[in-house]
Parts: C-alpha cells; structure tokens; sequence
C-alpha cells in the first residue's frame, strides 16, 4: 500500500527564545518534522497567487496534525534545504 504522503518537511517558527544571560532574543526553532506532498505551482497560477513569474512557489499538502498551529504567521517550512514563506492557506 503506498502512502498519501511521499516527502517530509521541516515545520518552523520564528520567535523569541531566551538568550542565556536571562534576556530573550529573536530566533527560528524547528517545530517537528512533518509528512506532506509538495508539487510545483505553474507560472499561469502564479498571477493568481499574486505572485511574478520569476519567484518559485509550490504546493504543500500536509498532513493534519493536532500539535500545530499551521495558520501561525510566524510558521515557515523547510524542504531540501530551501525556506518556504506561507501566502496562502486553504483549509
């Protein structure tokens, strides 16, 4: 039986954290890991999105998970090595 979900994603925020001299300072902390399907969003969609021709976007279809807050403005993702922005959610 093969899976819904193929790839894994880093599921990041960016928030205060303290600074070990009992201050805080601002950093990104990684969440989990998480299963999903990421697929590329074609140019013609891009003008949908509000988006130009020359930024990359994809898709990402997660699994649901009740430990995190995905419409958290602070939440970001990494896959292979590359920061993913949210700019648009559907639920």
């Amino acid at each position: 039986m093969r899976r819904k979900y193929k790839y894994q994603i880093e599921v990041w925020s960016r928030g205060e954290v303290p600074d070990g001299s009992g201050g805080q300072t601002v950093a990104d902390t990684k969440l989990a890991d998480s299963w999903c399907n990421v697929t590329s969003v074609p140019i013609p969609k891009l003008i949908d999105y509000g988006l130009n021709n020359t930024q990359r976007a994809i898709t990402i279809e997660l699994r649901e998970r009740n430990d995190l807050d995905y419409f958290d403005t602070d939440i970001f993702f990494v896959y292979k090595g590359h920061k993913w922005v949210i700019t648009h959610i559907t639920d």
